[in-house]
Parts: structure tokens; C-alpha cells; sequence
């Protein structure tokens, strides 16, 4: 999973739309972003079971969403809080993911904590 997100051509790269699924929350908590890559083609990138998203964006720009960095991590401090936090409500959660995307055109970050992410090509079906 950490080699396919990082070894994606990120930089440049423009979010065309963000969209979360919590149509039955607590079993379908996910967050997809459609991406267009560089190189004319596009994908939809699916964080699925989500524990912890920040969206933080600045909107009202006509300009398109590009990329600045996206990063991939099994451990940071942020991870940490968040099992803290579940810890205390009886759950142990191994196994999740830090990533984390940035933006140029509005400095913006956007933050995942989940279990899992699937990368599927536009025009091709999407994992249900």
C-alpha cells in the first residue's frame, strides 16, 4: 500500500473531487478522492474504513487543486493520538495508515487516518 501511494506522480497532480461515504457508519466510513494525474490519466483513490480525516482547505479560488506532496506513514504522532483516543473506548486498532496530501494552490492539507486504501483507475469498476 505505502509503495503505490508514494510511487503515484503526485506532484502536479490535480483533486478533482473529494467525496465521504458514511451511508452506514461504523461499516462504510471512507473517503475517495478523483485524481488527475500529470500525464492526462485519472484515478479514484478509496481510504476505506476511516477512523480520522482533516480537511483543511481554502475554497472560493478559480483555479484547479494541484498537488505539493503526499506522504505515507505507519507511525507519526497524530496516528498515535488517534489509537490513544479509540484505546479508551475499548478498541485496539492496529494496522492503520497516516497519509497525507498538500496543496499548492491553496495550501491546503488533507489528513487520512484509515485501515486501508484501494487505487482504481477511472473507467474501471470500483471495489464495492
Amino acid at each position: 500500500m505505502e509503495s503505490d501511494f508514494l510511487e503515484l506522480p503526485w506532484h502536479d497532480s490535480v483533486i478533482l473531487n473529494i467525496n465521504i461515504d458514511r451511508s452506514n457508519p461504523g461499516e462504510v466510513d471512507e473517503l475517495v478522492l478523483k485524481v488527475d494525474w500529470p500525464e492526462g490519466n485519472q484515478s479514484f483513490l478509496r481510504f476505506v474504513k476511516c477512523y480520522w480525516i482533516l480537511l483543511q482547505m481554502n475554497m472560493g479560488f478559480n483555479a484547479l487543486e494541484s498537488v505539493l506532496t503526499a506522504d505515507h506513514m505507519v507511525e507519526s504522532e497524530t496516528l498515535s493520538e488517534v489509537k490513544q483516543v479509540w484505546k479508551g473506548m475499548g478498541r485496539d486498532l492496529e494496522g492503520l495508515n497516516h497519509f497525507i496530501i498538500e496543496t499548492n494552490t491553496t495550501a491546503g492539507k488533507i489528513e487520512i487516518i484509515c485501515k486501508q486504501l484501494e487505487i482504481t483507475a477511472v473507467g474501471e469498476p470500483i471495489k464495492e
